[in-house]
């Protein structure tokens, strides 16, 4: 018996990460990367509890937005996992508002958690900037690992505010447009031969403390190459529904959303 799916199971309980524990910079790198990884994996249809709720950080949001430090690697970390709560929730409620084609191939189930849609997308866009202006006046930045993690941050940035765009009306939609070909430049240039692996920051047996109906289903997570490759492709996507507008006929918008679609 897999032990994430039967929760009276006896397994070995390994101590428990510490949210606060200052990581190298190599070792952010990797968090960021396996984040976009389940998140990847989430938008793909799997459940979020064996995902991105697998990431123990994404258990402390409110612990680790108001916790305030002046280590610049300690901080990108922070602000991406915020950054990425709120990527996570915008695509969420866009999809229990049914406003989507084929909604049966996502689960909306939160499993007993909820993103903290309390901390406000301005706060999170202001220790963006924050972060990057700090990461760009650093002499180290010079080195790849530092870069990678800037690169990473701008890139969470705009896909964020992207989606924040594409929640609004279409007067917004050149606003989305300009951050998600931002975003696409940015994922041209995203050097994915720094990281160093971290042990405890993903629990595959999270599922066990959440509330679920079901057993968690086989879950295969894509490679980090791969997984941003189809992030690439997601961005590419969202670029073309901001062009919906564009199109003087109906005809002209039928073969455009199945350009989109299929």
């Amino acid at each position: 018996m897999d032990s994430r799916m039967d929760t009276g199971m006896a397994i070995k309980e390994e101590p428990a990460f510490d949210i606060t524990k200052q990581l190298t910079a190599d070792q952010v790198v990797d968090i960021m990367d396996n984040l976009v990884i389940r998140e990847i994996a989430w938008l793909s249809g799997h459940s979020i509890s064996q995902t991105v709720f697998t990431c123990v950080y994404f258990h402390h949001l409110t612990e680790l937005y108001e916790s305030k430090t002046d280590d610049t690697v300690y901080s990108s970390l922070r602000i991406y996992i915020l950054a990425t709560m709120k990527c996570c929730y915008y695509i969420w409620t866009e999809m229990i508002q049914r406003n989507v084609y084929e909604e049966e191939d996502f689960t909306t189930n939160l499993f007993g958690l909820c993103f903290d849609n309390q901390i406000l997308d301005i706060s999170i866009i202001n220790d963006l900037d924050m972060i990057i202006l700090r990461l760009s006046n650093q002499q180290e930045q010079n080195s790849s690992v530092m870069k990678a993690i800037l690169n990473r941050i701008e890139s969470r940035k705009s896909y964020l505010l992207g989606l924040i765009y594409l929640s609004q009306n279409t007067m917004h939609l050149a606003s989305s447009k300009y951050e998600l070909m931002k975003l696409v430049q940015l994922l041209d240039h995203l050097d994915l031969s720094v990281g160093s692996s971290v042990k405890g920051a993903f629990d595959p047996n999270i599922n066990r403390k959440l509330t679920s109906y079901a057993p968690p289903r086989p879950t295969r997570l894509e490679s980090k190459e791969e997984a941003y490759m189809k992030f690439k492709q997601l961005a590419q996507r969202l670029l073309s529904v901001c062009s919906i507008t564009d199109y003087p006929s109906v005809i002209s918008l039928m073969v455009c959303l199945t350009t989109i679609l299929f």
